[in-house]
């Protein structure tokens, strides 16, 4: 073998160890969001939530029906219903935080003891994003509603987390998490 030869099976190997040693010719480091994601209710990011279903076992405190199994449902972008003990509310949902008013019935329940509208503060879901991969690949995480003092069972729903942080839920941007690699540097907000 000439001289040449050998220094370019050389220089072959380095080059094939050093990509080994570094986990290929990748990009950088794999990235993770740092904490869940919380955010607020808006009139953009609920039409991600659009039929879903949050179940509040013990009640809801902010609409009056605590002791009482409650579910809230985002109907669409703009419509809600509640179900607790045996009676149903349909309304408008508007925001600032969240607005409830009754379409169907005009009035609450009186057992509920509140009355429409209802502004309910704060008014965010909650979604598990810590410790997950920050790719832009869909995942499934938990999910939380949160109203007033009230917290909801977790639903199991996709999520795509961006490199920088950009949370989507269904196709629109719900929140941000600051993320970084596993030696702790990041981006995001």
């Amino acid at each position: 073998m000439n001289k040449f030869k050998m220094l370019g099976a050389l220089a072959l190997s380095l080059s094939v160890a050093g990509l080994v040693a570094c986990g290929g010719g990748g990009g950088g480091p794999t990235l993770f969001a740092k904490a869940d994601t919380v955010a607020a209710i808006t009139g953009t990011n609920v039409t991600a939530l659009a039929g879903k279903t949050f179940t509040f076992p013990s009640g809801a405190a902010a609409f009056g029906t605590a002791g009482a199994a409650t579910t809230v449902t985002f109907d669409t972008a703009n419509t809600f219903t509640v179900v607790s003990g045996g009676n149903t509310v349909k309304g408008a949902l508007s925001f600032g935080s969240c607005i409830f008013t009754l379409a169907a019935p005009t009035v609450f329940p009186p057992a509920w003891g509140v009355a429409s509208p209802l502004e309910i503060t704060p008014c965010n879901i909650n979604v598990g994003t810590a410790g997950k991969a920050a790719n832009g690949t869909s995942i499934d995480v938990p999910a939380s509603l949160v109203l007033g003092a009230g917290k909801s069972s977790a639903l199991t729903i996709p999520v795509v987390i961006s490199g920088t942080g950009s949370v989507t839920i269904n196709g629109i941007v719900v929140g941000s998490v600051t993320t970084g690699s596993a030696t702790g540097t990041g981006s995001g907000s």
